[in-house]
């Protein structure tokens, strides 16, 4: 079953919002969130996905 993406400029504010967090893990080719540890360029774009501390749902 393949998920909802969510709108584009909804995703994007997901994305920085990401971007800008302290949790967030660099990498050389992504960044990844250190709590749950998602790719946080993928899990922004699609609908019924959470920040795990709350800051986007």
């Amino acid at each position: 079953m393949e998920k909802e993406k969510t709108d584009t400029k909804f995703g994007l504010i997901r994305l920085e919002t990401c971007l800008s967090c302290p949790l967030l893990l660099k990498g050389f080719l992504s960044e990844r969130c250190s709590v749950c540890g998602c790719f946080v360029r993928l899990k922004t774009k699609f609908k019924g996905e959470r920040c795990p501390i709350g800051i986007w749902s």
